[in-house]
């Protein structure tokens, strides 16, 4: 899609720049971007998780402890899904 340059750009340009100078390479992926659609299911996954951990079993753990597990188990499974 993209020529090695702007694919190095990309880490160390300014976005607008980066745009400006490599936009027509790839003339629709502007019209791609702006139309994800729009979702809070990855936000209500994290709450799901969340209310997992934090069961009225586990009610004692400390805020940190459970963003700590939920970080692990919500990586844990994107881990499996991608291996």
């Amino acid at each position: 899609m993209f020529a090695l340059p702007a694919v190095l750009d990309a880490a160390t340009m300014e976005p607008i720049k980066w745009w400006f100078s490599y936009s027509a390479q790839a003339p629709n992926l502007a019209a791609r971007v702006l139309s994800q659609p729009i979702s809070s299911s990855s936000t209500e996954r994290l709450w799901s998780t969340y209310g997992y951990i934090h069961s009225a079993k586990w009610n004692k753990l400390n805020v940190k402890t459970a963003d700590k597990l939920v970080y692990i188990h919500h990586n844990l499974r994107l881990f499996v899904k991608v291996h």
